[in-house]
């Protein structure tokens, strides 16, 4: 099914995960990009009042994909551009991509799949001292 507007996007995300009662999406929040849009979900009762001790923690934006419909959870760990810049190399779910190897107390992207996926995090020069 191939998405055309912002709206029937966010009518598949409120059908998919049964939205309404407790958690709306925040419209002012959603990103668009070519190949669909990024979804930012709160509490209703923050949207209506904006008292901070409503609001929800931990959750992800979703991702809606203009040319099926699908919807795809990012992550709460990372940076939003990491999710997106992952999703935009593979197509696929974000934040499947990379593991992570905190080893040396710093990330370090390890291929996971066949396809070419870039790092999302620029390298240090090689003659940084950190081994």
């Amino acid at each position: 099914m191939y998405v055309t507007t912002r709206e029937q996007a966010h009518a598949i995300l409120e059908q998919t995960l049964s939205l309404g009662r407790s958690i709306v999406i925040d419209g002012s929040a959603t990103i668009e990009r070519s190949w669909g849009w990024v979804f930012f979900t709160q509490s209703r009762a923050y949207m209506e009042t904006g008292d901070p001790s409503e609001m929800l923690a931990g959750n992800a934006p979703l991702i809606v994909e203009r040319e099926s419909g699908r919807i795809f959870e990012t992550g709460t760990a990372d940076p939003l551009d990491f999710y997106l810049t992952n999703f935009e190399a593979t197509g696929d779910w974000p934040h499947w991509a990379f593991a992570r190897d905190r080893s040396a107390s710093r990330f370090r992207s390890i291929r996971l799949s066949w396809r070419k996926v870039p790092s999302p995090r620029r390298r240090r020069p090689s003659s940084s001292p950190i081994s």
